[in-house]
């Protein structure tokens, strides 16, 4: 047995509190939250994988665990929920992107904003309005590291080469560097189409909607503005209480034709047009340290190569507050009442398809001090992988499981249509040093 998974059994195995089972037989769920009134929603992300229906689904989960559904036919994946006021917003993470409002009171269903990008690696993430009244959220890349390549078809949800490629945020100046792919004779250059080269000096112009980055927009959709450009894939965003927005920024893997390795997930305190790093800085560290040189591809034991060529316009790229391991796959967060703690939950690897075969990491709820870095994990608890929490309006901790998937190969994924789980944890104990889960 693993050190990851001694550590996962002995916090099983360890008292905690009671985990309540509050709905069952969910198809591939993502997200989770409560209305001001109480009222408990869950979204199915509506990939088809294990037989699983296609076409994202909201449920309004009753008091005695019955679901209705409210809104259908959403293009998947839906990645996020979040509620202001009488208003329900759906990230719809299709091909084009778009989020969409529910009212919930007449459940009459309106788009917010269309047309994102979509048909690439990452999505339209999570959506919430800010005090300010603007509608904040995430973008994921459509690539891994910057460059279209055969890898993309090892994407359970994609399954394409041929797909679009990314956008910046701003302008950006090319190094030249183009990234032959595996097992093809085709080379490709950054922010270029498959089997297009790029030319070093080659300007793109920034526009938006853009990929990698957090944009915000009036509840309208209207005046869509850039916040912050290179997040390779901003899963979870929220407010903390002093207002300042946090994001989840899940790392660059090591596959494709420009891999990158051992990178870590990260923790933002997102700030107005600061770069965050992508695709040429990963927890504002150069791809090119020693310590990201992949194991694998094209370029394994190689030392990466700069996409840009223009980072003294771009500026310093951003620290992150906190990193987690390799593979931990932090997906959303709450805070904990009246703490200066963040819970997690820890989605996990998709090894052997995000990066070489090593130790398990993720698959865990865990909590974060934010200001001495203490890292716990929930105790007494397992779960197949979460991908949600937050507190009730009881104060228990919701923690929802997206449910038995595992990447077994490049071309085996073995998941189970309806494992998917909601639970209610009343009174959560933490504890256990966790640092080689997250």
């Amino acid at each position: 047995m693993s050190v990851n998974n001694e550590i996962l059994a002995r916090s099983a195995g360890l008292p905690g509190s009671a985990q309540l089972v509050v709905v069952s037989d969910l198809n591939i769920p993502t997200s989770i939250v409560f209305d001001s009134s109480g009222r408990l929603y869950v979204a199915e992300s509506g990939l088809a994988f294990g037989s699983a229906p296609t076409g994202g689904r909201v449920f309004q989960i009753l008091e005695n665990g019955t679901r209705r559904c409210i809104v259908e036919n959403l293009r998947p994946p839906v990645n996020g929920l979040s509620v202001y006021e009488n208003d329900l917003y759906i990230s719809e993470g299709g091909n084009p992107g778009r989020i969409s409002v529910v009212d919930i009171n007449t459940l009459q269903r309106e788009t917010v904003i269309d047309n994102l990008p979509g048909g690439g690696n990452y999505h339209t993430n999570m959506a919430i309005m800010g005090d300010d009244g603007w509608l904040y959220f995430g973008q994921g890349a459509l690539t891994n590291s910057g460059v279209v390549g055969p890898d993309s078809a090892m994407m359970p949800w994609l399954k394409e080469v041929r797909h679009p490629c990314d956008i910046p945020g701003c302008d950006i100046s090319l190094s030249g560097w183009n990234g032959r792919s595996e097992n093809e004779e085709v080379s490709t250059g950054a922010f270029q189409e498959y089997g297009i080269e790029g030319r070093a000096g080659q300007t793109i112009k920034g526009a938006l909607p853009c990929t990698a980055a957090i944009m915000r927009c009036r509840p309208d959709g209207s005046a869509l503005e850039l916040v912050a450009w290179g997040l390779r894939n901003p899963y979870g965003i929220s407010f903390n209480r002093q207002g300042d927005l946090i994001a989840i920024d899940i790392g660059i893997n090591d596959r494709g034709s420009r891999p990158i390795g051992n990178v870590p997930d990260c923790l933002y305190q997102v700030k107005q047009k600061q770069w965050y790093g992508w695709p040429d800085f990963a927890a504002g560290i150069p791809v090119t340290a020693k310590d990201y040189k992949p194991q694998r591809g094209p370029l394994a034991g190689q030392t990466p190569s700069f996409l840009l060529g223009n980072h003294e316009q771009l500026g310093a790229p951003a620290k992150p507050l906190h990193t987690f391991v390799k593979h931990a796959a932090p997906t959303k967060f709450c805070f904990e009442p009246n703490a200066n703690r963040i819970v997690l939950a820890m989605f996990g690897d998709k090894l052997p398809v995000t990066g070489p075969p090593g130790p398990r990491a993720g698959r865990c709820v865990g909590r974060l001090d934010m200001a001495t870095g203490k890292k716990e994990i929930l105790l007494g608890h397992t779960f197949s992988r979460p991908i949600d929490v937050c507190f009730g309006p009881d104060n228990s901790l919701y923690v929802l499981d997206f449910g038995h998937y595992e990447m077994r190969s490049p071309a085996e994924l073995d998941t189970t249509a309806g494992s998917g789980v909601l639970y209610k944890i009343e009174a959560p104990v933490f504890g256990d040093q966790a640092e080689e889960l997250f």
